[in-house]
């Protein structure tokens, strides 16, 4: 079977997950050394001491969630779709887990010393209710980051990035469709919803050979 041909059956396979098994799907890609690796570094940069109390939104079937459960944060994940969260509840029960939309999380004010969010923002309607909320649940002093697709990110750049990663089958596929599917959003944008809100000292940093970016900052004691 010649790559190309491999390639367009794993995209199908892409495909017809998402529309028949996006549970599966997530899932899946959550397990993928590319997808797991970039958000463990990612957080591992942003991450404060053990112990504190930290919020994932958007947290899906709760791969990254049991991650920072298990490295010892007190932990809750928050996700929209009440399928995914049943995953993420029957494989590790011990994690508080609330489904609700990120423009009105059901936690009180001031309770979080840090909030995190991958691949959201950029799919939000209202990403301005989501920037006043993570604003409302974080500490004084508390770090919030999110990590996106970053707006800009050319078909050439992505070539760079497969001959960097490497990667092959559905891994590849994965990767192919969230640079193409996913909706982007420009750092500029990001930096100005956290600006807005009353976030400071906002620092960005690149991750597959820029096709993601992470914004961080902190909350005004």
């Amino acid at each position: 079977m010649s790559m190309r041909l491999q390639d367009w059956l794993y995209a199908l396979q892409i495909r017809w997950l998402l529309i028949f098994s996006p549970i599966t799907l997530f899932d899946r890609i959550g397990r993928l050394d590319w997808y797991r690796n970039t958000l463990q570094d990612w957080l591992a940069e942003n991450l404060p001491e053990t112990g504190c109390r930290v919020l994932e939104i958007g947290c899906a079937t709760g791969r990254l969630t049991e991650h920072v459960f298990d490295r010892g944060y007190e932990i809750a994940g928050v996700d929209l779709s009440q399928r995914m969260l049943k995953q993420a509840r029957q494989r590790r029960p011990e994690i508080v887990y609330a489904a609700a939309d990120a423009g009105a999380l059901p936690f009180r004010e001031k309770c979080f010393d840090m909030v995190y969010s991958a691949s959201l923002v950029n799919l939000l309607p209202d990403p301005a209710a989501f920037a006043r909320q993570i604003l409302r649940v974080c500490k004084p002093g508390g770090r919030i980051t999110v990590l996106f697709p970053v707006e800009g990110f050319t078909d050439e750049d992505f070539c760079l990035c497969l001959a960097g990663l490497e990667v092959t089958g559905f891994s590849k596929a994965a990767l192919a469709a969230w640079h193409r599917n996913a909706p982007k959003i420009s750092i500029a944008e990001v930096k100005g919803l956290l600006d807005a809100v009353g976030f400071e000292c906002c620092e960005t940093a690149m991750s597959l050979n820029g096709m993601v970016a992470s914004v961080s900052a902190r909350k005004r004691p």
